[in-house]
């Protein structure tokens, strides 16, 4: 049976949808609602400002902070990766047993968390 409600972590705020990342992960969002998906999206931003427009297409919409430290680099993972973490984003995910879909390298942080070992998760390539 196919599973009506999908947890998505973008790297980004995808609406507007106007470079090619973003495109690619808002095209999604829009399809699998089509779909009957319920989504609950989690968004890091980065100079993009929350968009109410996300709400149409998503059961619960949630932004993070990405935090840019100096520090961050000194980290085991990537940058990009390290950036983009957040534990009231492990809290929401722990809140259920939805799949989660890590949309590119960005967003996978928790992907490999012992808590969530037995969730079913996938990664784009964004």
């Amino acid at each position: 049976m196919l599973n009506k409600q999908l947890h998505i972590i973008s790297f980004d705020v995808p609406l507007p949808a106007d470079y090619g990342g973003v495109i690619d992960v808002f095209n999604k969002i829009k399809h699998l609602h089509k779909l009957g998906i319920e989504i609950t999206l989690h968004c890091f931003t980065y100079g993009r400002k929350e968009n109410e427009k996300l709400n149409i297409f998503c059961k619960e919409v949630y932004y993070y902070p990405r935090s840019t430290s100096p520090l961050k680099i000194m980290s085991h993972e990537p940058f990009i990766v390290t950036t983009r973490n957040h534990p009231d984003l492990l809290h929401r995910l722990l809140a259920d047993d939805h799949p989660i879909l890590f949309e590119g390298l960005h967003t996978t942080h928790f992907l490999s968390h012992p808590s969530l070992q037995n969730r079913i998760k996938n990664c784009t390539s964004t």
